[in-house]
């Protein structure tokens, strides 16, 4: 079980007890867990702007990287040592309606959108208010995209980086391609040959167009017939780089 999702069964065994663990120990965030007090604790006509932000930019930071999960209705803060900590409860006003809410945002969160996110309400007091664990685990279908800025994000330590494009192509497998095309010519006869032959030159040029650097290249020519017996076939090495293979019987 990775660790991100032991998280996630940890708090839906244990309940409450586990949010109150993360707050008597000052529990940090980190590479898979994060702490969000809702912008207006759940009470609202529909999920508050800030709280989808935070949610997009978790389902791409986490999907891209190795998953975590979000417990909302817990107040993170800086300790003394620099690190963001559970210090307090603020508990959603109806975690019911605010699981639906969440429901309803994560398809639109992120290009494209990550289907495995699963969101746990856990009720306290008078069965309305409590807490809720947002899963995202890591994605298949990665790299995410999140909307709103169109950024794509990774887990770093207790935050959610902005990625450049050139890590992302490297992280995924998806580094800049070449995209090589061919031509040849055929040159102008030449006659003027201290043997009285015909030389009809034929040139193979080779042009990369993409982004990335094209790496051993080669050409493979096959000859059905030639002119007569009079004829041969014969090459000429430009570049000492290009080695060279050759039948001509």
């Amino acid at each position: 079980m990775e660790r991100a999702e032991e998280l996630f069964e940890k708090i839906k065994s244990e309940g409450k007890s586990a949010i109150k663990e993360f707050i008597l120990t000052r529990k940090a965030e980190e590479l898979f867990l994060d702490f969000k007090r809702s912008a207006n604790n759940g009470d609202g006509e529909s999920l508050d702007v800030h709280d989808r932000n935070n949610l997009q930019k978790a389902i791409s930071g986490f999907g891209n990287s190795e998953g975590g999960i979000i417990v909302w209705g817990v107040d993170c803060s800086r300790d003394f040592d620099g690190s963001d900590v559970a210090k307090a409860e603020h508990p959603i006003t109806n975690v019911k309606r605010f699981v639906s809410w969440l429901n309803g945002a994560i398809s639109g969160c992120t290009i494209p959108p990550h289907t495995g996110v699963q969101n746990h309400f856990l009720e306290i007091g008078d069965k309305s208010k409590g807490f809720v664990v947002t899963y995202i685990p890591k994605s298949e279908n990665t790299p995410h995209q999140e909307i709103k800025s169109r950024r794509y994000y990774i887990r770093a330590g207790s935050s959610f980086m902005p990625t450049p494009h050139d890590v992302l192509s490297g992280m995924f497998g998806k580094r800049p391609q070449p995209k090589v095309r061919k031509n040849f010519n055929v040159f102008p006869l030449m006659t003027n040959n201290p043997e009285g032959s015909i030389i009809i030159p034929i040139g193979f040029h080779f042009f990369n167009d993409g982004p990335g650097v094209a790496l051993d290249l080669f050409v493979s020519l096959h000859f059905l017939s030639i002119p007569g017996p009079n004829c041969k076939i014969s090459h000429e090495k430009r570049h000492p780089d290009f080695r060279d293979y050759g039948s001509y019987d």
